[in-house]
């Protein structure tokens, strides 16, 4: 199962400190975790942040290039998603499903839903930070006055910059970030 909703089982733990945590683990996971194990926790936030799969619990596991994702949906729908998603995040490595059909409902604790308040966030995080970054690797743009705003699946860009090509790059940058699906750049040109 997921560790981070073991995590919240606790009620002493506060969501605060948890996401401190889940960064720090984000950012050290890579250093110490063999491809697998990257792998796996990938394929869970993906699941996790799937608004189609909310309230469901999976348990992942990956070895010898083969995903295998176990749990039980309500219909074959949500079976297609999780594959989907899955085979998204894994590339070319064969994902292979022993989710169970279901009548029974899925179950939406505090739990989970601080889990993917937690993992929605980092996510947006990870995407700022990824966006900064092609800002400030751009010859045509200075992105030092571009706050960036995120929404579900919209690009919220604003503040100033000095010329409409910086405009229309910063766009453009925006428009090739993964998830985003609208760019609403509202920068205004400086005189």
């Amino acid at each position: 199962m997921f560790v981070l909703s073991t995590l919240f089982a606790h009620p002493a733990v506060r969501v605060k400190q948890l996401a401190v945590l889940a960064v720090l683990c984000f950012m050290v996971l890579p250093a110490v975790a063999d491809d697998d194990a990257r792998l796996q926790g990938r394929i869970e936030a993906a699941l996790i942040l799937s608004e189609s799969l909310n309230g469901y619990v999976f348990e992942v596991a990956v070895s010898d290039q083969r995903v295998v994702i176990s749990g039980a949906v309500t219909n074959e729908n949500e079976r297609r998603v999780i594959l989907q998603v899955a085979r998204s995040v894994a590339g070319d490595l064969e994902v292979e499903s022993d989710v169970e059909l279901s009548t029974a409902q899925p179950a939406t604790t505090d739990a989970m839903v601080a889990q993917r308040t937690l993992l929605q966030g980092w996510h947006r995080a990870q995407l700022e930070a990824e966006l900064r970054r092609e800002f400030a690797e751009s010859s045509a743009l200075d992105g030092l006055n571009i706050n960036i705003d995120i929404q579900d699946d919209t690009l919220i860009l604003t503040g100033t910059v000095s010329s409409e090509l910086e405009r229309m790059v910063a766009n453009q940058l925006g428009q090739n970030l993964d998830s985003i699906q609208v760019v609403n750049n509202q920068l205004t040109v400086e005189e």
